[in-house]
């Protein structure tokens, strides 16, 4: 190959039939014969010590931070860790060894950073949560006193949702009423962690009608948030209220807790609501329903239930089953007979069988006579549901 190679003494260009050594091969074996390497090949070994250099410049840097971040973090925690173990000395201090309860601290006054702000305020909110009486109206007045509840509430302009959820809770565990206004806005928030962080904290602060909020038709309840609310009033102490309430609303979402809440509190006054549900046009309430009346275990309801048999869906014609099985109506039993004589479904089979093994005596002489007719096609099911093992 031809190669354009450049003498050293002349200084000119020069063309010559040789063969060139690898370029690291020339590099390391005499670094003199750099000068050797034709041009585009001088370009390459820039181009590659250069990237080289950068990568090792941006390597060393991006160590440096690495470790100048993990320094500062640990630095910080062990700041923050110093100054919550001052903090509750102070605030033990002051809720039981102080004469005139009146009096705060004036180390905690002179408190100005946010960052020491919040220390406090999370350890009030902490022994809020685990006190009552006395001592809890007295972690309020402190509260109140250093106006913490100023950077609990700006937390709600903050565009990060969990910063705005932490507010929420921290307004709502200290009892801030003037707050309530505020936070009902975010029970229509698309966001459901902050949504449902909304309906917690009026839950806790509306002492006289805690589920007021589901009155608002653009309200959206998660099967999730059904879980949560549920626990908040069970944790509340409050008054459980009349779920029938909101058993006429045109909100599916909350329609389906108030059924869930209403049977599950054995609220009977509610029975007439909840037939009249038998015939919503939406199958998932309609099944909310045949539960409920199940879980109620109103023996009245059983005839409304095999009528409604026929015209459901297979999910909720389970459910009526299951809800026979839990009402324990002996009149059911040649109606469960017919089901399981017109099907061959397994989980319906099943469930019938199981419906006829809760009326005692009766339904398991059926289910006998049922396996004896039929040894093939039913002995499996009787065996399953007189097995006491399962």
């Amino acid at each position: 190959m031809v190669y354009r190679l450049t003498d050293r003494k002349t200084n000119k260009r020069i063309e010559t039939r040789t063969r060139v050594l690898p370029v690291f091969t020339i590099f390391v074996g005499n670094p003199s014969n750099v000068a050797m390497l034709p041009d585009h090949d001088e370009h390459v070994m820039f181009l590659i010590f250069s990237l080289v250099g950068f990568f090792l410049i941006l390597s060393v840097l991006t160590v440096s931070l690495v470790l100048a971040t993990r320094a500062y973090k640990q630095s910080r925690k062990h700041r923050n860790r110093i100054l919550t173990d001052w903090f509750q000395a102070e605030i033990a201090e002051f809720l039981f060894n102080r004469e005139n309860m009146q009096e705060i601290p004036d180390d905690l006054t002179r408190i100005k950073k946010l960052g020491s702000r919040q220390l406090i305020i999370d350890e009030i909110v902490r022994l809020q949560s685990d006190l009552s009486g006395e001592v809890a109206d007295q972690l309020k007045f402190l509260y109140e006193s250093l106006d913490l509840q100023k950077d609990s509430l700006s937390k709600l302009n903050s565009p990060r949702w969990e910063i705005k959820t932490k507010g929420l809770k921290e307004l709502s565990v200290m009892g801030v009423a003037e707050a309530i206004s505020t936070i009902k806005k975010y029970t229509v928030s698309r966001n459901e962690i902050l949504r449902g962080e909304a309906f917690l904290a009026l839950v806790r602060m509306k002492s006289d009608d805690p589920l007021h909020f589901l009155d608002d038709d653009n309200i959206v309840l998660t099967p999730w948030d059904h879980i949560n609310l549920q626990v908040a009033i069970q944790q509340s102490g409050k008054e459980i209220p009349e779920f029938k309430r909101w058993l006429t609303t045109s909100n599916e979402s909350v329609l389906s807790f108030a059924l869930k809440m209403a049977s599950l509190h054995k609220q009977f006054d509610a029975e007439p609501e909840i037939k009249v549900l038998l015939d919503h046009a939406n199958e998932k309430i309609r099944k909310e329903a045949i539960r409920a009346l199940g879980n109620m275990e109103m023996p009245e309801s059983s005839d409304l239930l095999k009528k409604r048999y026929s015209q459901e869906i297979s999910q909720n014609r389970l459910a009526i089953i299951h809800s026979l099985g839990s009402i324990g109506n002996p009149e059911d039993i040649d109606f469960l007979t017919d089901v399981i004589s017109a099907n061959s479904d397994f989980d319906l089979l099943l469930a019938s069988f199981k419906a006829l093994y809760a009326l005692d005596t009766k339904g398991r002489e059926k289910i006998n006579e049922l396996s004896l007719s039929n040894p093939s096609k039913y002995s499996m099911y009787a065996m399953h549901v007189m097995d006491r093992r399962i």
